[in-house]
């Protein structure tokens, strides 16, 4: 029925109740969040039957944080936008109908998406926050147009929405935002200019006004969620084909970032052409979904009838890491094919498999038969992983080809250091532990000496960061003076270039106060003689069996232990929250202290797996020696187990 805009708003013809809505499709509706997960995770989400639920393990200690703080950073500027919009064109919608699991319940989903429309239709909201489109805002859509209007494939829950100029079917045009708990971009990449908006006027700057510039690269992931809203919208006819594909995230710098959804901003892999190439949010959105959903449909049929063939490949992926599912996923590509998936091979992640998939190559006892100097087609460095599949199925360290000896350039002063900081790019480094060891020689027997320091500061400032910077700085140059004068060899060992990154940072950041280095100076030590990455080393004179390089898995491999039930870089930002600001004075206590024996068992770890490696190289018996690769012959054939 046709509508009539005007200043004073939309007149229009009630319209009779709409027709039922249609038969929902077998996978129901989907949130955005389907675009992005791992199929295997879909999968077993989708397969009640053959995956019951119990066989998910509990939401990690870091995961539940994560959350909370996420739900904590969205109230938080919830409460911004109402404090700095009195004047009633920002709405806040509260939440309604929870179970005693925090849970929402139907009808108080219902209420949300009754408030949303609410707030849609009236002229005075420019901006809703804690918005919800579901069946019964569609139903509230169609009766407005008076035919049915749905998309049975969606939910959408976007943080917040802003509306904008009529349309001409006579509603406002909606853009989308979501409130999201990092830095809105990461990296170091060339810098970009946004628009932005502050919170006091959240709305559309347009895209040459209020210009802010961002070093690093927008969230993919972020981007693809707004692109689920638009979607949405679009199927509702509650956006246009221009204005409305402006969407924005709210960071940790409490702004609107806004960027295109339509524009090619990301590289990501295209299964149509084989290759990685520029995409937009939307176009990685519409892939993922519809193979989301694809995934959905074809779990539910193979959980009703197991001789449906499956549509997806099971992949590793690192962020399957924080999954309920995490176990079976595990156990399931461990005994996939010959040796295991090749995506739990480190470096092999599911767009890299993808020539190996297309060469029939899945297990990892293929790819360790293949000829290692050979070629295949999209593969670069296609010895590289052979070798890695090889070291696999053997269980073995080995020297990588071409590597006589691993030299770890020992010295009778060996200082191991590691940084712990806040979460982003450019979070507080709060704290340096560093670990001295000094040999020295008396009456033929060697004398070790170990010791441990940290320089760190829990005031969650820059004057704190600043001195625990400096404090730092002067025991390193000091201990360099101390060698020279005494003739001693003197080596700074630490692990992968974090640190580099972080004292580099902060050199320019706090440029030109008093004992703070240049960045000629940090470039300088970090380049020198002095300084052993021992990732550099590790991971590329050695060929491990372990499914990552990083100094966790590998120590773990030379059977070093750290201290405590769970360990790991994520569990220490919640310690340090702890540190920073629980009321309770021993619980301070303790978190600082078990943050410093994880701090402390970070650094032992690269010094035992320094001792580690010159023991076996220095040792007499040649099959103690660490073998090369070359060694290795390619492994016999097995029988694969089941997938």
């Amino acid at each position: 029925m046709a509508k009539k805009a005007s200043k004073a708003g939309v007149s229009r013809v009630a319209a009779a109740p709409a027709p039922a809505e249609p038969a929902a499709p077998v996978h129901g509706r989907q949130g955005g969040y389907l675009a992005k997960r791992n199929s295997s995770e879909v999968e077993l989400d989708n397969m009640p039957n053959t995956y019951p639920p119990e066989l998910k393990a509990p939401l990690s200690v870091f995961t539940q944080s994560i959350m909370a703080a996420g739900n904590e950073f969205e109230d938080k500027i919830g409460g911004l936008l109402a404090q700095l919009n009195p004047s009633g064109d920002v709405v806040i919608l509260v939440e309604e109908g929870r179970t005693a699991d925090g849970e929402r319940t139907e009808e108080g989903k219902r209420k949300k998406e009754e408030q949303t429309w609410a707030a849609y239709r009236d002229p005075k909201v420019r901006f809703v926050f804690n918005a919800r489109m579901g069946s019964r805002f569609e139903e509230l859509v169609s009766e407005y147009f008076g035919e049915p209007i749905t998309d049975l494939d969606r939910v959408s829950e976007p943080d917040a929405i802003e509306f904008g100029e009529l349309m001409a079917n006579g509603l406002r045009a909606m853009r989308f935002i979501d409130v999201k708990w990092h830095r809105v971009t990461s990296g170091s990449s060339t810098a970009k200019m946004y628009p932005t908006s502050p919170l006091s006027s959240p709305f559309f700057p347009g895209e040459l006004n209020n210009l802010e510039e961002f070093t690093g690269a927008l969230h993919a992931s972020d981007f693809m969620q707004l692109a689920h809203y638009y979607r949405h919208g679009e199927s509702l006819r509650l956006v246009d084909g221009d204005e409305s594909l402006w969407g924005a995230v709210i960071g940790k710098e409490e702004k609107l970032v806004w960027s295109r959804l339509d524009r090619a901003t990301f590289m990501k892999y295209d299964s149509a052409i084989g290759k990685r190439r520029k995409q937009s949010p939307l176009e990685m959105y519409d892939a993922g979904f519809a193979h989301g959903l694809a995934i959905v449909d074809n779990a539910l049929a193979r959980d009703l009838d197991p001789t449906v063939p499956r549509l997806n490949q099971p992949e590793w992926r690192s962020e399957l890491k924080e999954s309920p599912w995490r176990e079976v996923i595990v156990a399931e590509l461990t005994g996939y094919g010959d040796g295991g998936h090749i995506t739990l091979l480190p470096g092999i992640t599911p767009d890299r498999a993808r020539p190996y998939y297309a060469a029939g190559i899945t297990s990892i006892g293929d790819l360790a038969r293949l000829e290692a100097y050979g070629t295949l087609d999209g593969v670069k460095d296609l010895a590289t992983a052979v070798f890695q599949a090889r070291v696999f199925k053997a269980g073995k360290v080995c020297r990588a080809p071409g590597v006589e000896k691993v030299n770890l350039s020992r010295a009778s002063f060996e200082y191991d250091f590691d940084y712990e900081t806040t979460t982003g790019d450019d979070g507080l480094v709060y704290m340096r532990g560093i670990r001295t060891r000094s040999y020295s020689r008396r009456n033929g027997q060697v004398a070790v000496r170990t010791r441990m320091q940290w320089f760190d500061d829990y005031t969650e400032t820059s004057d704190g960061e600043l001195n625990a910077y400096r404090e730092f700085w002067s025991f390193v140059t000091e201990a360099i003076r101390k060698a020279k004068r005494a003739r001693k060899s003197v080596k700074f060992f630490h692990y992968t270039q974090f640190e580099k990154h972080q004292d580099m940072r902060l050199s320019r950041k706090y440029a030109g106060q008093p004992g703070v280095p240049t960045v000629e100076e940090v470039e300088d030590f970090y380049s020198s003689s002095l300084v052993v990455d021992m990732y550099e080393v590790l991971s590329r004179m050695l060929v491990w069996p372990t499914r990552t390089h990083s100094i966790k898995d590998l120590a773990k491999w030379a059977r070093f232990s750290w201290r405590g039930d769970q360990v790991g870089g994520d569990l220490s930002m919640i310690w340090y929250q702890n540190v920073v600001g629980h009321p309770d004075p021993q619980v301070r206590a303790e978190n600082l202290s078990i943050l410093r024996e994880y701090n402390e068992d970070d650094v032992a770890a690269q010094t035992h797996l320094r001792d580690w490696i010159t023991s076996l190289e220095e040792a007499r018996t040649p099959g103690d020696k660490i073998p090369s690769v070359l060694s290795l012959p390619a492994p016999v054939k097995t029988r694969a187990r089941a997938a």
